[in-house]
């Protein structure tokens, strides 16, 4: 899946201090690989890659030039006021209604990594963490970022979505690697923990060998991948008009998400959490 970020200049530009129209000329020279970006405490950093691949065609070993570009806020949460202010995020920071953000807990090594489980713990190797409430602040600038960068049209369609697929519920951002949004998927069967909508999800967004080996026999019987019609009847012992677990009511706004580049990563009364392939 290709995530259309049609804002990360424009984001990028309101919270350093280079302009928006820099940052076009930069990511056009980086050939559009957002990737290559570190976001770190003072600054945005990123080697020339192309650099490093010359010298290592020519046998040399040759450490690449740094570029950085200072980063003008103090934290995420102010990232998330000087969006709001530009016309960057639909939302006031700090209102109820605004979606909330994937806590994340400090592993033993001191590393901040995303919780693997769907709901995380009051605790986790003695950092307090939201006991599944999640948080009205953003993890890390790199989040808010990888999440703004979709452009307002964008996220107010995807709140609209998540609405459809769970209504009444918040809506909780994740900005993971595309390798682990990958991993959540395979998982998920396997683990059968996740409630069938968000199962029906991860059948579909599933990108591995296995998974392409069984989509390429369902298509021999006419069976595409996110096909317009629900596919799952019988699956949940659902059939005709019975759609107790809401997968055939919910299956529109599933493939809507899936054409924005989110993922759907778990979902239940209280909350969507939705998933974003991180920039780096």
């Amino acid at each position: 899946m290709t995530v259309a970020r049609p804002a990360l200049a424009e984001v990028l530009g309101a919270l350093t201090s280079e302009s928006r129209g820099a940052w076009i000329a930069t990511l056009r020279m980086l050939g559009g690989n957002a990737g290559v970006l570190r976001f770190e405490r003072a600054a945005i950093r990123w080697g020339d890659a192309w650099q490093a691949n010359d010298a290592a065609r020519a046998g040399l070993v040759r450490e690449p030039r740094v570029y950085e570009r200072p980063i003008t806020v103090t934290g995420p949460a102010e990232a998330l006021e000087v969006l709001h202010t530009r016309g960057l995020w639909p939302w006031v920071p700090g209102d109820e209604a605004a979606p909330r953000w994937w806590c994340k807990c400090n592993g033993a090594d001191g590393v901040w990594r995303g919780d693997v489980s769907s709901v995380c713990g009051m605790t986790r190797n003695g950092q307090r963490g939201c006991g599944g409430k999640h948080w009205t602040q953003p993890p890390d600038l790199a989040a808010v970022v990888a999440v703004a960068s979709l452009g307002v049209t964008t996220l107010a369609t995807v709140a609209a979505l998540a609405g459809e697929v769970q209504p009444g519920a918040a809506v909780v951002w994740r900005a993971l690697s595309r390798d682990a949004i990958q991993e959540h998927h395979r998982g998920c069967e396997a683990r059968r923990t996740q409630s069938p909508v968000a199962l029906v999800f991860s059948r579909e967004a599933r990108d591995d060998e296995w998974e392409g080996v069984r989509m390429q026999m369902r298509e021999r019987n006419g069976r595409k991948r996110w096909s317009e019609a629900c596919p799952y009847y019988g699956w949940f012992g659902t059939g005709g008009d019975d759609d107790p677990h809401g997968v055939h009511r919910a299956w529109p706004a599933l493939r809507a998400l899936h054409d924005c580049g989110v993922h759907l990563l778990a979902c239940d009364p209280a909350r969507v959490v939705l998933g974003v392939e991180a920039l780096s």
